[in-house]
């Protein structure tokens, strides 16, 4: 197939810099040294925490894995791995106890009652969990039953594993990024990018980007999770939303879909801080059928009422599993691939974005572990966007739009060590977001003797925080 190469996003420029608490720009690890970006002005923020409640199996060497990585956690590593992490309450300023507390069995109410019966209040006291490991793929596992018991409670958590604490090559690099989700789940941000191009022509402009999506019960096809979550152009994080969903009629599923929608405007709107506001919406391709597709469409095109109240709406579909790999054949009849950043279109309004890859241009850095370089694949659904007057003279372009996209793999806070997702965050975390609240759904149904459609999960707390990371 014959691509016109139309853009590349230079990752080092100052576009995609990430920005830190005292505006100096760096790679990720520049945290250790500026620190983090600041808290959100929504509640939870890590200054509401109190303590950090290590919880671990009753057994004599987990308990001694547990109080090194008590001591490693909170104080940082000594000598030459100083540089490497110099300890969470350094990092993030935080005044913050930590302690450990033992439970029996590896069982979801008993680790749930340990956490509580050694925490003032609940809500103060931040907990990291010690498991086994476990494929994330079963949802059956520990994890899941654990993440969704404290999730009901709305309680996030961090989970590390006793494969990761005995694994001594590995261990020392967890530690950063480990420390990294705990903040952004305590509610902080850890970095942002910077602000982007169009930043002056949209100056009068608050630029919003939704990630939305449907994502279905691993064992139970009738049942999925439509939800929404929201940042800002800047990558920071503002809150989600979710509907529980049975699959019936597709009409009833709009339906919701477009309570959701409309729902999550308004608080939207709420928090704004600008009279003009612009959308962009990412609707996730990824394992979604092409009826749950059509279910998205038609509640953004018939159902949300709320819409209009932008200034414009733009909405793009990201595919992540794309067929395609593209590369260049060299004099030497070398395949080169692309740079990451590097975009492709291949008809009007549809994109190849390289996400994985070589990020510089003497190709020797590249993220590539195995495998080939398969770019993500976007489209504009110009048929479903809201019609707006506005939209010329906003001015806005496929650059911009695209670089929603790309700036969105560039946040990555679970794997501070690549500087690029493969996808983004707008649409990456759907299963695990997914398959946490039906656990949750599934719990509160059982509790409370009620069918699993009659369940509604209050997110009122949890939901301003990154919980799903």
């Amino acid at each position: 197939m014959t691509m016109r190469h139309i853009i590349t996003f230079e990752i080092n420029n100052e576009n995609f810099q990430l920005r830190f608490g005292s505006g100096e720009s760096a790679t990720p690890l520049g945290i250790i040294k500026y620190g983090p970006y600041g808290a959100f002005t929504y509640s939870p923020t890590p200054n509401n925490y109190d303590a950090i409640l290590i919880l671990y199996k009753d057994d004599d060497e987990i308990k001694n894995h547990a109080e090194r990585f008590k001591k490693d956690l909170e104080q940082g590593f000594e000598g030459r791995y100083s540089a490497i992490f110099p300890g969470l309450k350094t990092i993030f300023k935080l005044k913050i106890d930590f302690s450990l507390a033992s439970f029996k069995r590896y069982n979801e109410v008993e680790i749930y009652e340990t956490f509580s019966s050694h925490c003032e209040d609940v809500n103060k006291c931040f907990p990291v969990i010690i498991l086994p490991r476990r494929n994330k793929g079963n949802y059956r596992s520990i994890y899941y039953r654990v993440k969704a018991m404290f999730l009901k409670n709305q309680i996030p958590t961090q989970i590390f594993t006793i494969d990761l604490l005995k694994d001594e090559k590995n261990y020392k690099w967890s530690l950063l990024p480990t420390a990294v989700q705990i903040y952004a789940k305590m509610g902080g941000i850890p970095y942002v990018l910077a602000k982007p191009r169009y930043y002056d022509t949209l100056k009068d402009h608050s630029v919003y980007i939704m990630g939305l999506g449907i994502s279905q019960h691993p064992l139970y096809k009738n049942r999925s999770v439509g939800f929404v979550t929201v940042f800002d152009d800047q990558g920071i994080w503002q809150f989600m939303n979710a509907k529980n969903l049975i699959m019936g009629k597709d009409e009833d599923m709009s339906e919701r879909l477009a309570k959701l929608l409309d729902e999550t405007i308004d608080e939207l709107l709420k928090r704004s801080k600008s009279k003009n506001n612009v959308l962009i919406i990412h609707y996730s391709g990824k394992e979604i059928s092409h009826r749950e597709e059509e279910v998205i469409r038609r509640a953004v095109r018939e159902k949300a009422e709320k819409l209009n109240k932008f200034a414009a709406v733009y909405v793009l579909k990201i595919r992540r599993h794309s067929d395609m790999v593209v590369w260049e054949n060299q004099e030497n009849e070398t395949k080169v691939y692309p740079p990451v950043g590097a975009v492709f279109q291949l008809k009007r309004d549809v994109y190849l974005l390289v996400t994985s890859g070589c990020f510089d241009e003497k190709k020797s850095k590249c993220n590539i572990r195995r495998g080939l370089s398969r770019p993500i694949i976007i489209s504009r659904h110009r048929d479903i966007e809201p019609e707006s007057t506005n939209k010329e003279r906003l001015g806005l372009t496929d650059r911009d739009l695209l670089a929603t996209v790309f700036g969105m793999c560039r946040l990555n806070y679970n794997s501070i060590q690549n500087p690029v997702s493969r996808e983004p965050i707008t649409t990456r975390y759907s299963r695990e977001i997914a398959w946490l609240l039906l656990r949750a759904y599934d719990l509160i149904a059982h509790e409370r003797g009620i069918d699993v459609d009659k369940v509604e999960l209050n997110l009122d707390r949890i939901g301003n925080v990154m919980w799903f990371i």
